[in-house]
């Protein structure tokens, strides 16, 4: 048998999922009850500080690493997805310091009432491919200030920085325990996640029938003026506006939803143009960013989520149905403001507030003076 070489392979040591899972979540539920007993808000602010130190004095190595593995671009690795992982360290590890519980005084029962937020307990944190560390950091900064611990799965597509932060925060000095990563495919790793009796709480980001089993137009703009701008190419270079796609399948799959767009009577504004690629990375998987018009509103192009430099371009009268409304812009996050979707888009929201919220149980507690 000829040998096979596997460039950009990274070693690690494994082992089947089926084997170690529900011992090991069954002994994360056992730590998680005795830490709680001794929880200091100090110490998971310096852990994630600490984390978020180490993470920015590597944020080149790192940066490289999630555009060799995810396929953008380095240029946006290196200004948007780790500088924004190195920040939701920070953000969250400062936030449990300021974040105030709700009282209240009975006059006639001469008794103060106040709240306290507990940790939930062990959480299951399952985070795509899109955005490998960024929304990776973004479940388990505020997990972990809340005093929970955590069992995270990055996606099987994407887990060099999610295998490389290990490292990160064993050095921060966090206990053996607090955080355990796993890596492996949905329907193992992340099924006895999500199914374990010993995980309460399980924050997953990734695709619409997955989770189901657990927009501006200026008329009359003529948007083939943007193809110059938007070169596709080799990631390291930083004129690429467009990396590749994750693999050859999704390919296939994003490119299936434009095959589809003309015969359901909608228009392809740019896109359709042959790519020139160098010769090194005419073997990738690269696609011409596409722009959409004209998609009626119950084609699958609309309804579902297509996870490529495709979008969808339709005119609106309201946004009362937006999670998220981006104006002139795209992906700007206040980490203090809430974020997530409606309908199938999600259920829950996320950032400062929100993710305290999500991770804690409040409980009241009555004093009688």
């Amino acid at each position: 048998m000829a040998e096979i070489v596997v460039e950009n392979f990274i070693n690690v040591h494994a082992h089947p999922t089926s084997i170690v899972m529900t011992p090991q979540l069954e002994r994360f539920g056992r730590k998680f009850r005795t830490a709680v007993k001794r929880r200091s808000t100090r110490r998971s602010d310096r852990l994630l500080l600490h984390s978020h130190d180490i993470l920015e004095s590597r944020l080149t190595e790192f940066a490289e690493l999630e555009s060799r593995d995810q396929g953008k671009p380095l240029w946006l690795a290196r200004s948007v997805d780790i500088p924004r992982a190195v920040y939701n360290f920070r953000y969250f590890a400062t936030y449990i310091l300021h974040d105030l519980n709700r009282s209240s005084i009975l006059e006639a029962a001469n008794a103060v009432n106040y709240t306290v937020k507990q940790p939930v307990g062990v959480a299951g944190l399952i985070s795509p491919w899109n955005l490998p560390l960024y929304l990776l950091t973004f479940k388990l900064a505020p997990a972990i200030a809340a005093g929970n611990t955590v069992v995270a799965k990055p996606s099987e597509m994407t887990s060099v920085t999610a295998y490389k932060l290990c490292g990160i925060l064993n050095e921060a000095g966090l206990p053996a325990g607090v955080i355990n990563m796993v890596f492996g495919v949905g329907p193992k790793a992340g099924e006895v996640i999500v199914k374990h009796p010993d995980v309460p709480l399980i924050s997953f980001t990734g695709g619409t029938a997955t989770a189901k089993k657990l927009r501006f137009y200026e008329p009359g703009r003529d948007l083939s003026m943007y193809k110059s701008k938007l070169v596709v190419g080799d990631p390291k270079d930083e004129k690429t506006f467009v990396g590749a796609l994750i693999s050859k399948e999704h390919l296939q799959k994003v490119k299936g939803y434009v095959d589809r767009a003309e015969p359901e009577g909608a228009t392809i504004a740019c896109g359709k143009e042959e790519l020139n690629l160098p010769d090194k990375n005419k073997k990738g998987y690269f696609m011409r960013p596409t722009v959409i018009t004209n998609v009626k509103d119950n084609s699958p192009l609309m309804k579902e989520e297509i996870f490529g430099p495709v979008t969808c371009v339709v005119p609106f009268d309201t946004e009362e149905e937006a999670g998220t409304v981006w104006a002139n812009c795209w992906l700007v996050r206040d980490l203090n403001m809430p974020f997530g979707g409606v309908k199938n888009s999600g259920i829950g929201r996320e950032g400062g507030k929100d993710s305290l919220e999500f991770y804690t149980e409040e409980k009241t507690i009555c004093v009688k003076l």
